[in-house]
């Protein structure tokens, strides 16, 4: 019998960051980062709650409410026996259980370290984009959209986009940032995508370039102009199978075509972007570089919307949701009432979570 019923796992999940994110909320102020004292001995607290995620996550029950996590249970004998294939689409996540079974351990260590993979990353990411506000801004990726799903369901992205993020804190450093993104590739294949971006941004840094190209791409999507999609899919059938089916698959039971509730979501980071970078002059390079990271993919998903799997391609522009918003209001001070607005992204992201879990999904 397991200690926790599966059904109630994202309850849980809701009530606890709710609560965390109430207790920030209630604080008198939100300090940012360029004024609080760095010099800081032992653990952040940001570990110690990615810790507590990462073991509750992990050891969940084997159950078809996570929907992925069956497909690793029935296949998990033939995925310890695979031993290194140099043909696989994921060449280190794939050969993870093997290696795992090697060493005398059972699936569930599996589940484990790829929970700590995704709960505990982020946290060190968090650490080193926010420093003391590190914890703030993991409770905010907690009350992402995305993050409980992918942390039950989508893991081998949720693996990858996690490694993706600690890159992106190293963008500075070019050998660190270009392991991590192999090692975030080698989780996913799907992160050709996200890791194209970051070269594209690296050396095209214009944001008003981004955005008239993310005006650009909404507008031929409602225009239900499709051949970029397809071209994309066609192109990449022969070198990833699993990517061409998002594109060009025709698969039951998933709601397709125009999303304007994908798109209303997707465009808040746009558009506090927009006034943050264009209109009052926000000085960021860091915040820049993330903001033109999530423009470019969140672009490519709007001329892939209608494709069968069109919440999973909107995850690579989604997985860094989080930290597009909330990044400036943490990092330095550079506007009054800065700690209201703080709390006014706070507020948002977690209403509009519990919103589409608790009445849009159900």
């Amino acid at each position: 019998m397991d200690f926790i019923p599966a059904k109630e796992y994202q309850t849980i999940y809701l009530i606890i960051v709710t609560l965390s994110s109430l207790a920030i909320l209630v604080r008198p102020q939100i300090v940012t980062s360029d004024l609080v004292d760095k010099h800081n001995h032992g653990i952040n607290p940001v570990y110690y709650l990615a810790l507590i995620f990462a073991l509750f996550i992990g050891f969940r029950p084997e159950n078809g409410i996570f929907i992925d996590m069956m497909s690793y249970v029935v296949g998990w004998g033939s995925r310890t026996k695979i031993g290194f294939d140099q043909q696989t689409d994921n060449f280190i996540y794939d050969h993870i259980p093997y290696i795992i079974n090697l060493f005398g351990y059972e699936r569930k260590a599996f589940f484990v370290l790829i929970a700590s993979i995704y709960f505990i990353g982020t946290a060190y990411a968090c650490q080193r984009f926010f420093v003391c506000n590190a914890i703030i801004a993991y409770i905010v990726w907690l009350g992402a959209l995305s993050t409980f799903s992918y942390g039950t369901n989508g893991i081998k992205a949720g693996a990858a986009a996690t490694v993706f993020i600690i890159a992106i804190s190293f963008h500075e450093k070019k050998i660190i940032a270009g392991i991590l993104l192999f090692i975030s590739l080698g989780l996913h294949h799907s992160m050709k995508l996200p890791i194209g971006a970051f070269i594209l941004c690296y050396f095209i840094k214009d944001p008003k370039l981004w955005l008239k190209f993310w005006i650009f791409c909404l507008l031929l999507s409602a225009l239900h102009v499709t051949q970029i999609m397809e071209f994309l899919g066609e192109m990449i059938s022969d070198s990833d199978e699993h990517g061409a089916n998002y594109l060009l698959g025709e698969q039951r039971n998933l709601k397709k075509g125009f999303r304007p509730d994908f798109i209303l979501y997707s465009a808040v980071p746009v558009l506090l972007g927009y006034w943050l970078i264009i209109k009052r002059g926000f000085k960021s390079e860091k915040y820049n570089f993330i903001w033109n990271i999530y423009v470019v993919c969140n672009s490519l998903w709007l001329l892939c919307m209608y494709a069968s799997f069109t919440n999973r391609i909107a995850y690579l522009s989604w997985s860094i949701y989080a930290l597009v918003i909330i990044y400036p209001f943490l990092v330095k001070s550079f506007m009054p009432r800065q700690s209201q607005f703080a709390k006014g992204v706070i507020f948002y992201n977690l209403l509009f979570t519990l919103f589409m879990e608790v009445i849009y999904y159900s």
